[in-house]
């Protein structure tokens, strides 16, 4: 086969398929298992054995070509092993156990949970940052170190940083299990039932709290959990009060939203003739020379009028509807 510069690319093809059914015809006779080709090489003592050289590296080099073949069926079963091991899997015929003993298994699951609910709180610093959780009395803190520099050029180094956090021992059932691993988007470290109500049930709690410098800290109080939601506080009264005004919050918007639906239909009910002044349109979060101008224009030298009469204007209706709620509220309150 003569040597062709122009169509080097079509003449290397050619020679290559040519030695591969060349190798491949040496390795008929050789055993199909390259492990006994490899006991058939190693079992000569020397290459006198050999007629010539070439049939010791036909033993040295027939096993190749099974190679690559051996290499395409161990990777077609492994995702054919792989492909069964899902199924079953799926099925519920086969089951696996991750690493180490139950009390093992249990302690890196409890982990997992406090990381969980605590990753909002735990701030990465510019260095190497990492949560160690410990058990005992509940407790939080932040170790700063010096790290490696930002550059050789730098004089500054990194901020290496370890959060520290202990919680109780039996944090899972007393915390966890009854819901109150992260509340408010704080995480709780100990929760102890104080009182059960019918509305509102009070723990004295120890729960994680994050300062303005990254560093944690633990903070001592009492969490209330009623129909509305969760509070933290210092005191079992502020507690509860604070659950009372939110729930007396939303009575009053619900009440409210009725009212301004009203309002917005011209249906008073009662309210046409509660006077709206100045202050009630700014207290509502109107500007006062807007005010000052809806009054020139339309109630020029009076600073109060009826909702009747501000709601009849029928120019920037929900501002004016505002201004309506608040002159209600403090029609009511006195």
């Amino acid at each position: 086969m003569e040597y062709d510069p122009k169509n080097y690319r079509r003449d290397v093809r050619k020679i290559g398929k040519r030695l591969f059914k060349m190798a491949h015809e040496w390795s008929r006779e050789l055993p199909e298992k390259i492990g006994e080709r490899y006991r058939i090489a190693d079992a000569c003592k020397g290459r006198k054995k050999f007629a010539t050289k070439k049939e010791f590296r036909e033993i040295i080099e027939g096993p190749m070509v099974d190679i690559a073949r051996a290499m395409r069926e161990s990777r077609c079963k492994h995702r054919w092993g792989k492909e069964r091991r899902r199924i079953a899997l799926a099925s519920g015929r086969l089951t696996t156990l991750p690493r180490g003993t139950l009390k093992e298994r249990a302690e890196r699951r409890r982990k997992k949970l406090i990381l969980a609910a605590s990753v909002d709180q735990c701030n990465d610093y510019s260095g190497e940052t990492c949560t160690v959780i410990k058990y005992g009395r509940p407790s939080a803190t932040t170790v700063t170190t010096r790290g490696e520099k930002y550059s050789s050029g730098c004089l500054y180094s990194k901020t290496d940083a370890e959060h520290i956090i202990t919680v109780h021992p039996q944090w899972y059932s007393r915390v966890y299990a009854k819901g109150l691993a992260c509340l408010d988007d704080l995480c709780t470290l100990d929760a102890e039932l104080v009182s059960e109500d019918a509305g509102c049930t009070i723990y004295r709690a120890t729960w994680l709290r994050s300062t303005l410098g990254k560093e944690i800290t633990a903070q001592t109080g009492y969490i209330a959990i009623g129909t509305h939601g969760s509070v933290h506080a210092k005191t079992i009264t502020g507690a509860k009060s604070t659950l009372t005004r939110r729930a007396n919050a939303l009575r009053q918007d619900r009440h409210e939203h009725k009212i301004r639906a009203l309002l917005a239909k011209m249906e008073l009910n009662g309210y046409a003739n509660v006077s709206v002044s100045m202050a009630d349109s700014i207290a509502a979060g109107n500007c006062r020379p807007g005010t000052e101008q809806f009054r020139d224009r339309y109630f020029p030298g009076r600073d109060t009028a009826s909702i009747q009469e501000v709601l009849g204007v029928g120019v920037s209706r929900d501002l004016a509807i505002n201004a309506c709620l608040r002159a209600i509220r403090t029609a009511k309150m006195k």
